[in-house]
């Protein structure tokens, strides 16, 4: 019942991308209940192999207070994915 505001979308990118790189999904539950509740009460947790950098840029796009979540141009000049010239 909270108006659609654009952090969701964030949040959604963020779970993209996890899912992207580990191969499987952050949160999953054989409910939907059960999966909201696992995504309200359970810390996200990075496999061994994500970079400090990817959690970190992760973790700003799935904070679970949206008013704290990385914004698009956060995630875009973040340094996991801005372009370094080497």
């Amino acid at each position: 019942r909270i108006p659609y505001r654009f952090e969701v979308d964030i949040w959604a990118l963020g779970v993209m991308l996890y899912t992207v790189v580990a191969g499987y999904k952050p949160f999953d539950a054989p409910t939907p209940e059960q999966l909201c509740e696992k995504i309200m009460r359970e810390p996200v947790l990075f496999p061994s192999w994500f970079s400090d950098e990817l959690c970190d840029l992760i973790a700003g796009m799935m904070h679970r207070r949206a008013s704290s979540r990385f914004t698009i141009q956060e995630v875009r000049m973040h340094s996991w994915t801005s372009v370094r010239e080497e």
